[in-house]
């Protein structure tokens, strides 16, 4: 008799590990991993373990910040300290022509304790990539317009959404500014 076909889906808040615990779950049975992002864009789907793609790394600001306006949850890549890149899904929010990024988790979580030991990451999209700076916001009315994007972008994201900006995730704000590679 045929084994039939097991579909296992991994369901969570933006930057909470599913992509690396499916990844995981992957390996140890042999199957290829997809990330929903990839089946509902523009990017064609592949399976994780297939090609890597080289992208060029865009430094163009303004392509920065309008790909951050418009898209809902953005792919940030960052290094761990044996230089491995991750990529974790995130939201991001521009404010005044200056993009925010927080941690849903305060500062507990592994993208951010990265982010905040080198002071640097990507945004990538496709075949775009986009090298930021990344500073801690410590001004309660910048704190403030980050809450009302957050806010305004994700309205009816219920829970998720309130926990974006709460005082434990507050404290997380980074400033995210576009580099040269």
């Amino acid at each position: 008799m045929r084994t039939p076909p097991t579909v296992v889906v991994f369901a969570g808040l933006p930057g909470t590990g599913k992509s690396t615990l499916a990844d995981r779950a992957a390996a140890v049975l042999g199957a290829p991993s997809f990330a929903g992002d990839w089946l509902s864009s523009s990017t064609p789907a592949r399976h994780r373990n297939g090609p890597r793609v080289v992208v060029p790394i865009m430094t163009d600001s303004r392509a920065a910040l309008d790909h951050l306006t418009r898209t809902g949850t953005v792919r940030l890549a960052t290094r761990t300290e044996d230089g491995r890149e991750i990529v974790t899904k995130i939201w991001a929010v521009v404010v005044d022509g200056q993009a925010y990024i927080r941690n849903g988790y305060g500062d507990s979580s592994k993208w951010y304790a990265r982010i905040r030991r080198t002071g640097r990451a990507a945004f990538v999209n496709g075949g775009e990539r986009y090298d930021v700076a990344a500073e801690l916001v410590t001004d309660e009315a910048t704190n403030a317009q980050v809450d009302d994007a957050y806010s305004s972008k994700y309205a009816g994201s219920g829970s998720a959404l309130r926990m974006m900006i709460t005082g434990d995730v507050r404290i997380s704000t980074l400033r995210v500014t576009p580099v040269e590679g």
